[in-house]
């Protein structure tokens, strides 16, 4: 605004007795509200290393509470199942915030449809939250799963790790390892290998920087030994870190404490004539002036803007650098000394600083070693003392000495290379269970047996081995099976090669004329010659595959094709899991929760245990199912009895045991019930996720696999006796709950399902046709017929086959259920009865 030649401030200009109100330009938008202090307090400004702290603690509790869950197998249904329930609920809630800013619509509409409308929603909300008692323990306000949250945590503390941390630290490792663990859990195999190769390749460089800086330090030690000595600037530097670190002082530094400091230091004060000058005491009087004390880093910056032998001692310390690196660090300091007041940020410094340590060439110069310990140095004082600033004062001091003392707080890390130590074989365990994804059998064994000794290293006792054993039994036993069959493979195609060559085809002709001469004696049907030399080439076929050539065979065939090696990698990877066992049950006890994962792995190296061919191979094999079928009921008691009765991973063992029983003839009734288990646990499961739809439908997916087995054992074991038919009738109508449960009654699943129980209950009414439930059974039949062609129709079309197929067995059992009531009605002594409407 103008007022007589000269601009009035808008403030005076409004502030007067006027009360109109003053025309904004439409660019011009004034806040409705000044914000409130709740949220100037909520919208503050937290650092970088609190947040990474506090979305450590949030992965560490949902780690905790996915653990419980995985566990008891509730993972292994729907991982990324978003919830039917909060869907709704969020399109319930975008409906409500889009009410208000369609006003004209919204008023067109009467006062009894908006009643009506917002009715409709509430109850839609009631049923569903009422549906799932267990919704909210699985998946949060926006529908994302235990697993989700944990992965999305893991990238968080990635990012945050590296702003605090950098990219060259052994936190940025464990962020990487850890979130390819967090992919592993998920079975997302190919970002695993990603971030595990990552900080496989990254703990690799820093293993060698710390050997460089190893050597470094011996390197400079031995020439302080001979010649540099203590300076009174590093007995300074680490009072001034020790008043840091203190919450009394926060930096403040008296200068009596540093006086008596400087005295204990009295052989350095005798060979650093510029630096005992300028650390006199009338000199640092004059520095404090009246203050009693004084922050150190400003103590730093007042003695290097007034002292002069304090800045020729630091040209000094600048001029013995490697060469071109005073240049480089000169330049770097200030490219981020913006206010030229001598401080720089150190989160920065070190940032770049860390940029420089890449030397293209891969050349060990002095000046890339220099940058290097100095990088090391500088990261340790920041993760010991954590202040924000550097001084060039400290930048030369550290340079030239790499082992200060700093102070030991209980907030300080633990040493990088113990830290490296231990990350090392979770690494190399990660990276073995990749390669077993992958079928890299051999580098898998190689891997994890590696990590088991370097583990072991650290601490022979520690819980976490159990989880590395059981690696190594399972990579073990996958490539003994593996060596057993390429030597049986071996051995076929040797056998092979031998027939084909001019002694193997002599002993196929005589073992041939044998079986001629066999086939004339008896009274059986001729053998031709060509069938007899077949049958012969297939006997010593199998004879020379299923064991060694002999010696009149005049063959050097191998006696083993890696038998023996396959055989101690079983014998190892049963150690294994005896060591795991043994460490668990020292830990947690025979029935902890976890002792169950033991078992299991037990029963899967025993059924990877292969006996060999012949009768002797066969009793071996069968010892090992026994032992499996063992290991599996012990881990079904321990998961039932520590989760107060069955649970998902206590079904999936009960699978096992059913698939065990099946290959067995005489076990088939066990199969059956643990099919029958399993089905009826996976369709009660279903039941608790009725707002999950992927977790439901996966259940009923369950269900009915076992369903069908069971109806594949029924119709395999029985005739089509009475009872065998309500056994069946019985399994169906249970698959087609769990169809309809799954897959919705409109569905062609449940359409296949209901077809196939009505087509049961007709043969169940046609075997007993003169039993009281056989019109219930028809009638029953043709409702559930009616209903399939119904859907079929609508899903496939009026022309299809089976909906064709649908509707002639509907007419059929309709015809059949009434001459069923008409057969029943005559008997009462009605003639014509069937005429009366």
């Amino acid at each position: 605004m103008v007022s007589g030649g000269r601009r009035v401030p808008l403030a005076l200009a409004t502030g007067g007795q006027r009360s109109d109100k003053v025309n904004l330009s439409p660019q011009r938008h004034p806040p409705a509200t000044l914000p409130s202090a709740s949220s100037l307090t909520a919208a503050r400004y937290v650092p970088p290393a609190q947040r990474l702290q506090d979305a450590l603690e949030e992965c560490a509790d949902w780690d905790r509470e996915l653990k419980v869950l995985e566990t008891s197998g509730h993972t292994r249904l729907g991982v990324f199942a978003k919830p039917l329930a909060m869907q709704l609920e969020i399109k319930a809630a975008s409906k409500a915030e889009s009410k208000p800013k369609r006003t004209r619509s919204s008023s067109s509409r009467s006062p009894a449809q908006h009643e009506v409308q917002e009715g409709s929603i509430e109850v839609e909300e009631e049923g569903e939250q009422s549906n799932d008692p267990f919704i909210h323990q699985f998946y949060d306000e926006q529908g994302r799963s235990l697993s989700e949250r944990l992965l999305r945590g893991r990238m968080r503390v990635l990012a945050l790790t590296k702003l605090v941390h950098g990219q060259h630290s052994a936190s940025k490792v464990r962020a990487e390892l850890e979130l390819a663990e967090a992919y592993a859990r998920l079975n997302l195999w190919k970002q695993t290998d990603l971030h595990a190769s990552q900080a496989a390749a990254l703990l690799q460089d820093l293993d060698c920087e710390a050997q460089r800086a190893r050597e470094a330090a011996e390197a400079r030690e031995a020439a302080g030994k001979s010649g540099s000595k203590r300076t009174l600037l590093l007995a300074a530097l680490e009072c001034f870190y020790d008043a840091q670190c203190d919450e009394a002082a926060r930096g403040r530094v008296a200068l009596h404490d540093l006086m008596a400091t400087l005295q204990h230091e009295g052989a350095a004060a005798k060979h650093d004539p510029l630096l005992t000058s300028a650390f006199e005491q009338h000199k640092l009087e004059d520095v404090f002036a009246s203050t009693q004390t004084l922050h150190w880093q400003q103590l730093l910056m007042q003695l290097e803007a007034r002292s002069q032998p304090f800045r020729q001692h630091l040209a000094i310390v600048a001029s013995r650098l490697p060469p071109g690196v005073e240049h480089t660090l000169r330049a770097l300091f200030a490219s981020l000394d913006a206010a030229e007041d001598g401080v720089v940020p150190f989160h920065a410094f070190l940032e770049h600083l860390q940029g420089l340590q890449a030397d293209p060439g891969g050349h060990r110069s002095s000046a890339s070693l220099y940058v290097q310990t100095l990088s090391s140095t500088l990261q340790r004082v920041l993760d010991c003392v954590g202040y924000h600033s550097l001084t060039w004062a400290e930048l030369m001091t550290l340079g030239a000495n790499c082992h200060i003392r700093l102070p030991a707080t209980a907030e300080a890390p633990d040493d990088d290379q113990e830290s490296l130590a231990m990350l090392q074989p979770r690494v190399k365990l990660l990276m073995s269970r990749v390669f077993l994804r992958r079928g890299q059998l051999e580098d898998a064994v190689r891997l994890a047996q590696t990590a088991v000794v370097t583990r072991e290293r650290l601490n022979p006792e520690s819980a976490d081995l159990v989880a590395f054993y059981l690696v190594v039994a399972e990579a073990l036993a996958r490539r003994g099976r593996q060596l057993r069959v390429l030597g049986r493979q071996a051995r076929r195609d040797r056998a092979e090669r031998w027939l084909q060559s001019a002694e193997g085809t002599r002993h196929v002709r005589s073992r041939a004329l044998e079986q001629l001469e066999l086939a004339s004696g008896s009274s059986t049907t001729p053998v031709s010659k060509k069938a007899a030399e077949a049958q012969a080439r297939a006997d010593l076929l199998q004879e020379l595959t299923t064991s060694s050539a002999s010696s009149k065979m005049g063959s050097s065939l191998p006696a083993n094709d890696g038998e023996a090696s396959a055989n101690s990698m079983m014998e190892a990877a049963l150690e294994s899991c005896a060591s795991a066992w043994a460490l668990q049950e020292r830990h947690f006890g025979r029935e902890h929760v976890t002792t169950a994962a033991v078992h299991v792995s037990l029963a899967q190296v025993h059924l990877l245990r292969d006996g060999g061919d012949g009768e002797r191979g066969k009793s071996k094999q069968q010892q090992a199912a026994e032992e499996a079928v063992r290991s599996f009921q012990a881990a079904i008691d321990v998961y039932e009895r520590a989760c107060n009765g069955p649970v998902p991973a206590s079904a999936f063992l009960h699978l096992e045991l059913a698939e065990l029983y099946q290959q067995q003839p005489h076990r088939q009734s066990k199969a059956l019930a643990e099919y029958e288990l399993v089905g009826r646990f996976f369709l009660s499961f279903a039941g608790e996720f009725a707002g999950s739809e992927t977790t439901r439908r996966e259940c009923c997916a369950l269900a009915l696999d076992a369903f069908r087995q069971c109806l594949m054992l029924l119709r395999a074991t029985a005739v089509d006796s009475p009872a065998a038919l309500e056994s069946q009738r019985a399994v169906l109508a249970e698959m087609h709950v769990a169809s309809v449960a799954g897959y919705g009654e409109f569905s062609l699943e449940a359409c296949e399902s209901a077809a196939e129980l009505a087509r049961t209950l007709r043969r169940l009414a046609s075997s007993t046709s003169r039993h009281t439930q056989s019109p219930d059974n028809l009638r029953v039949a043709a409702r559930l017929l009616r209903t399939a062609s119904y859907v079929a129709e609508s899903v496939l079309g009026v022309g299809d086959r089976r909906v064709r197929r649908l509707r002639k067995d509907a007419l059929e059992v309709g015809a059949q259920l009434r001459a069923a009531l008409a057969g029943g009605e005559d008997d009462d002594g009605g003639d014509h009865n069937w005429l009366v409407l």
